[in-house]
């Protein structure tokens, strides 16, 4: 597991140190900070199956349009070109779409979002520019998933407002095709999703009433979409971490809305459709925009906050 940037204190500049953790010998050690990118803020990272590509983000005074590649074999950085790259931005999702990189939407500034993006082919280190033509309203905060041959962007908040709008884009083709409103759930931002092989599964997220503790299942191949459960669910959260194990999605932690922590969590059945509560015992304290991954046996959940000044640096496995 690879952790880098953020934020490590309520001063800037933000921090571009990291470490890596290795599960089979439970042990760290450091990142190297040559050729690093500058640290930020809400910046995205994927893995490509040998790098971690981190890219966007806000330094805490300006949106960012740049980033970098990390060899964890080789414990070195190496720049991503800023040629013909997406303007700077924040609040996006990343994409990794079996080759290539894929950036769309988010915050350019304060008060203004976009619905442009780009394609990153990291052998080439080159960039490419999604098309506009057919492509969503411009947002931030929306969800991206990947199935294996387009990207699944839904929900957001708009310049007029959150949404519950989407669309599928073809990298291949460089084409969006529409996605379907009917049965979907109400407009949201901030929504958890996963993606199972097959269906998109969201969760969560807040309108301007609130948050939210309904979600939805988006099956592609039909463009129809269908409930969750509504029995048994987790209470309202934002800043949580979803992840999906195989049959189960798991839900874990986050802020109640008001800056109050959370140290509970919900398993939700795939195949049942049905909730359960999750243990408890031994669990990590309380809090919220901690990270969390499947390793493939466990959730492994690391670092958060327990408020706007106060974090952690301890991180937890969880088996279901």
């Amino acid at each position: 597991m690879v952790i880098w940037g953020g934020q490590d204190s309520t001063s800037l500049p933000f921090t571009q140190t990291g470490r890596r953790w290795r599960r089979a010998l439970d042990s760290w050690s450091s990142l190297t900070t040559t050729n690093a990118p500058a640290g930020r803020i809400f910046a995205q990272a994927v893995w490509s199956g040998r790098d971690m590509l981190v890219w966007g983000g806000d330094d805490g005074t300006n949106p960012l349009n740049t980033g970098g590649r990390y060899d964890v074999a080789g414990d070195a950085w190496s720049t991503i070109t800023t040629t013909n790259a997406p303007s700077a931005r924040f609040s996006f999702p990343l994409i990794w779409a079996g080759d290539r990189m894929i950036v769309w939407g988010g915050a350019t500034g304060t008060t203004t979002v976009t619905n442009t993006g780009g394609v990153y082919d990291p052998f080439a280190d080159s960039w490419t520019s999604t098309t506009t033509t057919g492509a969503p309203s411009a947002r931030f905060d929306h969800v991206a998933v990947w199935t294996g041959s387009r990207m699944v962007v839904w929900s957001g908040s708009t310049s007029s407002g959150v949404t519950n709008t989407g669309g599928l884009y073809n990298p291949v083709s460089n084409s969006w095709s529409s996605m379907s409103t009917s049965g979907a759930p109400s407009a949201r931002r901030s929504v958890n999703a996963v993606w199972d092989g097959r269906k998109l599964y969201v969760w969560g997220g807040q309108d301007a009433s609130g948050l939210l503790t309904d979600g939805g299942i988006y099956e592609v191949r039909t463009d129809t979409w269908s409930s969750m459960s509504s029995s048994g669910v987790p209470s309202a959260r934002v800043a949580t971490v979803m992840v999906y194990t195989g049959s189960k999605i798991l839900i874990w932690g986050g802020d109640d809305g008001t800056g109050t922590a959370l140290g509970d969590g919900k398993i939700y059945d795939v195949a049942g459709n049905s909730w359960s509560s999750m243990a408890t015992s031994g669990a990590p304290a309380a809090r919220f925009s901690h990270s969390g991954i499947w390793d493939g046996a466990r959730m492994i959940i690391w670092g958060g906050a327990v408020s706007g000044s106060s974090w952690f640096s301890d991180g937890f496995a969880f088996t279901p």
